[in-house]
C-alpha cells in the first residue's frame, strides 16, 4: 500500500440543515467520520444543534417535548418563564445573549454576529472568545472552562476530561469544582450563580452567590453589577474586574487590564496579573496566594495569601457594622480629644493583623476602616515635615505611620496631603482616616469629618 502524508487546511461553512457528519475516504478505503460540533451552550439532537434550556421540542434533553400550553424554561417544561428569561413563543430565552432574540423576541443577529448585552455584535466581552460551530452559529465562549473549546475554538476535551484553565485535564484545578453539564465544566462554587455552594444550586432572581451562599449583599470591596452576559447580577471587584473597572459596566478595551479601578497596560507594583485582572494575592479571596485559588466557604477570607475565617477585606471600607468583624479583637479605644501616640496602640495591640477604624461615639458601625498585616500598617514611612507625603502600599491601601507626625490611611493610588494629618479633601474624602501623633495634638479626621472632640472614637482591632 502506498504511504501518503496528508496536510489538511479546510475551512467549512455548514448550514443548520447540513448533514451531521462529513465522510472522508482515506487510502485504506476506510471512512473517517468527523462528528458535528455545536456552539457553546448547545446540544446535538439528531442532526440539529439545539439549546435544550429553551427548545420546547428538546427541553432538558433531546426528544423531550413540552405541551402546547407550556414553555421550556431552564431545561424544564412549565407554565411561565423563570428568572429574567423572556417568553418568545414556546421558548424562554435570555434576550441579552440569545442571537435569535437579541434585545427582544424575533430580533435575530446577522450571520457572524453574537448577542452581547442585548446588542448584536461581532466582538465578545473581555475574557471570552468568538467561536463558530458546525451549524454556522457563532457564540462567545470562555476558553478557560469550555470543554468544547478548551484553550482555543474547536479544541474538544476527550471523554472523562474537563477544561481547567484552558487545558484538558482529568480533574479541575484548585478552587474549582467539576459540575455536570453539556459538557461538564469547572465551576467556582464560591461565586458561580448557577452552582452556588454546590453544583446545580441556582441563585434566584435578585440574589448573587457570595462565599458559596445565595444572598443579596456583596462582600467587602465588591459591588453588585449586572451579569456580563445580561443574566443574573454578580459581585464584582471593581478595582480589578475588566468588565466593571471602577464602576459597573465600565469595560476595559482589548489588551488593557483593570488596575485599581482604572484600565492600564500593566499591573502596578504589589499586584499580580491573573488572567485579565490585576489582583493582590495576599488578600484577594478569589486568588488567594496564587492565581485561581478561591477560598472555600469555611474559610472565606484571604489574609497574607492564606485563607482563614478572619474577615480581612481588601481596600478601605465604609459603614461596617462591628458585628461583621469576625476574628478581630478590640485592643485599643479612645476618642479624638485624647492625645495619641503610636506607643499607646502598640503596647496593647500585638497581633499579626491590625485594623484601624473610627465612628461617632456610642455607635456600632464604623464610618471608615481598613485592615492589613501589622508590619504594613505600622510601617515607618518617615514623614516629619509638611508635604513629604510618604506612604506604604499594601492590601489596596496607602498606609502612613510616623511616631511624631500622624498615622492613617487612604485608598490605594490616592495622594495624601500630610501637614501634619491628611488634609486632602479633593479625592475620596469619605475613604480617609488620619490621627495626629505630633506634640500631643489629638484629633483629626474620620472620613470627611474633622474633629478634636469626644464625639468621635478611634478604635484599633488586632487578630492573630
Amino acid at each position: 500500500m502506498m504511504n501518503l502524508s496528508w496536510s489538511w487546511a479546510i475551512k467549512l461553512s455548514i448550514t443548520a440543515a447540513a448533514a451531521a457528519a462529513i465522510a472522508v475516504v482515506g487510502c485504506s478505503g476506510d471512512t473517517v467520520v468527523a462528528q458535528k460540533t455545536c456552539a457553546a451552550g448547545e446540544a446535538l439532537c439528531g442532526t440539529s444543534c439545539v439549546d435544550s434550556t429553551s427548545d420546547p421540542a428538546n427541553c432538558g434533553a433531546c426528544g423531550t417535548a413540552c405541551k402546547s400550553s407550556e414553555v421550556c424554561s431552564a431545561g424544564a417544561c412549565g407554565l411561565t418563564c423563570s428568572g429574567k428569561s423572556t417568553q418568545c413563543g414556546q421558548s424562554c430565552v435570555d434576550t441579552m445573549v440569545n442571537p435569535n432574540n437579541c434585545g427582544g423576541c424575533g430580533k435575530a443577529c446577522n450571520p457572524g454576529e453574537v448577542c452581547s448585552a442585548g446588542v448584536c455584535s461581532a466582538q465578545c466581552p473581555m475574557g471570552q472568545k468568538l467561536c463558530v460551530g458546525d451549524g454556522g452559529a457563532v457564540s462567545c465562549v470562555n476558553t478557560n472552562s469550555d470543554a468544547a473549546n478548551c484553550g482555543a475554538c474547536g479544541v474538544q476535551c476527550g471523554a472523562g476530561k474537563v477544561c481547567s484553565n484552558g487545558s484538558c485535564a482529568d480533574t479541575c484545578g484548585m478552587g474549582v469544582t467539576l459540575c455536570p453539564g453539556a459538557p461538564p465544566y469547572c465551576a467556582n462554587t464560591q461565586v458561580d450563580n448557577g452552582n452556588c455552594g454546590t453544583c446545580g444550586k441556582v441563585c434566584g432572581n435578585g440574589l448573587v452567590c457570595i462565599n458559596g451562599s445565595c444572598g443579596g449583599n456583596c462582600g467587602p470591596g465588591e459591588q453588585l453589577c449586572p451579569g456580563q452576559d445580561g443574566g443574573a447580577a454578580y459581585c464584582a471587584v471593581v478595582q480589578s474586574d475588566n468588565m466593571n473597572c471602577g464602576a459597573c459596566g465600565t469595560v476595559c478595551p482589548q489588551g488593557k487590564l483593570c488596575n485599581k479601578g482604572a484600565c492600564v497596560n500593566q499591573c502596578s507594583q504589589g499586584l499580580t496579573q491573573c488572567g485579565q485582572q490585576c489582583v493582590d494575592l495576599t488578600s484577594d479571596r478569589d486568588n488567594c496566594g496564587q492565581c485561581g485559588f478561591a477560598c472555600p466557604k469555611n474559610a472565606p477570607s484571604c489574609g497574607g495569601g492564606k485563607c482563614s475565617t478572619l474577615w480581612f477585606p481588601s481596600g478601605v471600607q465604609t459603614n461596617v457594622p462591628i458585628a461583621n468583624l469576625a476574628g478581630w479583637t478590640l485592643c485599643y479605644k479612645d476618642d479624638y480629644s485624647v492625645a495619641l501616640t503610636p506607643a499607646l496602640i502598640t503596647n496593647k495591640c500585638s497581633g499579626t493583623h491590625t485594623l484601624l477604624g473610627c465612628m461617632p461615639t456610642n455607635q456600632n458601625t464604623l464610618t471608615v476602616m481598613a485592615a492589613g498585616l501589622t508590619s504594613d500598617v505600622e510601617f515607618n514611612t518617615g514623614n516629619n515635615s509638611c508635604n513629604q507625603n510618604k506612604v506604604h502600599t499594601a492590601n489596596n491601601v496607602e498606609w502612613y505611620w510616623d511616631t511624631n507626625f500622624s498615622i492613617g490611611f487612604a485608598p490605594a493610588g490616592d495622594a495624601v496631603s500630610l501637614c501634619q494629618a491628611d488634609t486632602n479633601f479633593n479625592l475620596d474624602t469619605n475613604l480617609r482616616l488620619s490621627w495626629h501623633t505630633i506634640n500631643n495634638a489629638g484629633g483629626y479626621r474620620c472620613g470627611a469629618t474633622t474633629t478634636f472632640s469626644n464625639n468621635y472614637q478611634r478604635v484599633v482591632y488586632s487578630a492573630p
